[in-house]
């Protein structure tokens, strides 16, 4: 369902004055394939996911919006619902981050860096899994 709305959300952006990362048919294409095979493209260069990578912030704001405000005047106070766009967001910008510094050539990779690396390693994974036991 997430996918659709990433589709959806993709197609309605008009290019640069959306985003400052220019859209490509490519990177609409792969949304496409996991909508259609339910996983992503078997092969994706190193170039591709990085634009992805890049593309996916400026889609997940407010993505789940409208079904959380729905959701929200449906039911009890109780019940009601935060929208996670932020957070999802939050854990697209640190496996960016984290993946800019691993990709990155030079200058040469230091002691520091690998901590860094390795910090962000581990706040994505916390990030992710905090936010997959809270969706569940």
């Amino acid at each position: 369902m997430i996918v659709k709305f990433l589709i959806d959300a993709f197609c309605r952006l008009s290019g640069m004055h959306d985003c400052l990362v220019p859209l490509t048919i490519w990177c609409g294409g792969v949304f496409k394939y996991i909508r259609d095979n339910g996983k992503p493209p078997p092969r994706v260069r190193a170039a591709d996911m990085r634009h992805i990578l890049l593309v996916l912030p400026f889609l997940l704001h407010d993505l789940l919006r409208p079904e959380v405000e729905a959701h929200n005047r449906q039911n009890s106070l109780e019940d009601h619902v935060v929208d996670p766009s932020a957070e999802l967001i939050g854990v697209v910008l640190t496996l960016l981050t984290w993946y800019r510094l691993v990709r990155r050539r030079s200058p040469a990779k230091d002691e520091e860096d690998l901590k860094h690396v390795t910090y962000l390693g581990n706040r994505y994974l916390v990030n992710s899994c905090s936010f997959l036991r809270l969706s569940l």
